[in-house]
């Protein structure tokens, strides 16, 4: 006779265990995102370099796979040259942000080789967080 709604608690709601593991993951970089279907823009892709250094797998313009070990966090990237009249020398990150450039490409410092690298957004298919 009654139409007992169960009230709150009284069963727990279906969850999806792996989509939860995988939001844990992405959100607290502890293994890869994968970009499959949903690809990072260039703004969140600058957000995670200026806070990680971070393992990128992008295709090059020829063909061949890359895994950039990059950055954009100030304790790697270089000192700012003075040129001799005492001037600081702007960076390329600075130029680029200042300049009017194109919307898909991204340029992060390598850790590895010592120098800026650029990469099309586009091109990215794995960003794996390695160092917060």
């Amino acid at each position: 006779m009654t139409n007992w709604h169960g009230g709150k608690g009284s069963s727990t709601r279906p969850t999806d265990k792996q989509k939860y593991n995988d939001n844990w993951d992405r959100i607290f970089g502890k293994k890869a995102i994968p970009l499959i279907g949903e690809k990072m823009n260039k703004v969140e892709l600058l957000d995670v370099l200026h806070n990680n250094v971070v393992n990128i797998t992008f295709t090059k313009v020829n063909g061949d796979v890359r895994i950039l070990k990059g950055t954009l966090l100030d304790q790697y990237l270089p000192q700012k040259e003075i040129d001799p009249s005492g001037v600081e020398v702007e960076t390329i990150v600075e130029t680029q942000t200042r300049k009017a450039t194109n919307d898909n490409v991204v340029v992060a410092w390598d850790i590895e080789n010592d120098g800026y690298r650029s990469f099309r957004v586009d091109s990215v298919t794995t960003v794996e967080i390695i160092e917060n």
